[in-house]
C-alpha cells in the first residue's frame, strides 16, 4: 500500500542540496538530512541549523507560499515561537514549485510533548480569551458580508444559505 502522501515530485537530500545552493549561494548545505515527512512536504536539517521544506504537490505548494508570506506578519502578535520563512525558492525545471528555508527553532516539537492534563487545562484557560477575541467576529459584520456574496451567488448557494439561517 501507498502513503496517503506520496510525493508527486520526490524529493531526496542529494537533489534538496543543489536546489538549495543554486538559489541561496550564501548557504553552504554541507550537511542536508532528512527532518520529516507528511501529508504535504518534506523537511531537511540543512548544516544542523536551517530547516527547508519542499512540498509534495501543487496545494501543498499553494499552502506553504501562503504559510512563508502570513508568518512574518502574525508572529509578532503570538506567544510563541513560528518559523520565520527567510528563503523563498522559486520553481524551476529541476523542481517544480517553490520551498522555503528558516532558521530551526529551539526546543521540541510540541506533537512530542506529553504535559500532564493540569498543565494542558491551565494553558488554555490562560490563552482562551485572547484567542477567542482574535476571531470573534461581530454577527452584523458577518451578516452583510453574506448578503454582498449572496448577491452574486448562484441560485444553488443561495438555497444552502437560506436553510442554513434557518
Amino acid at each position: 500500500m501507498t502513503r496517503p502522501w506520496h510525493a508527486e515530485h520526490p524529493i531526496t537530500p542529494e537533489l534538496a542540496r543543489p536546489l538549495i545552493r543554486a538559489r541561496f549561494p550564501d548557504i553552504a548545505a554541507e550537511r542536508v538530512e532528512p527532518l520529516g515527512s507528511g501529508w504535504d512536504n518534506t523537511a531537511f536539517l540543512v548544516d544542523g541549523t536551517l530547516v527547508f521544506r519542499f512540498p509534495h504537490k501543487p496545494s501543498a505548494a499553494a499552502l506553504l507560499e501562503t504559510e512563508a508570506r502570513v508568518l512574518p506578519a502574525i508572529a509578532p502578535r503570538l506567544p510563541l515561537a513560528v518559523p520565520n520563512p527567510r528563503w523563498v525558492g522559486e520553481p524551476d525545471d529541476a523542481f517544480p514549485w517553490p520551498f522555503v528555508g528558516y532558521p530551526m527553532l529551539p526546543g521540541r516539537p510540541a506533537c512530542t510533548l506529553a504535559p500532564a492534563e493540569e498543565a494542558r487545562a491551565a494553558a488554555t484557560t490562560s490563552r482562551a480569551p485572547e484567542i477567542v477575541s482574535r476571531h470573534r467576529v461581530r454577527r452584523s459584520r458577518w451578516r452583510a458580508t453574506r448578503r454582498r456574496w449572496a448577491s452574486s451567488a448562484s441560485p444553488k448557494a443561495k438555497a444552502r444559505m437560506r436553510l442554513k439561517d434557518g
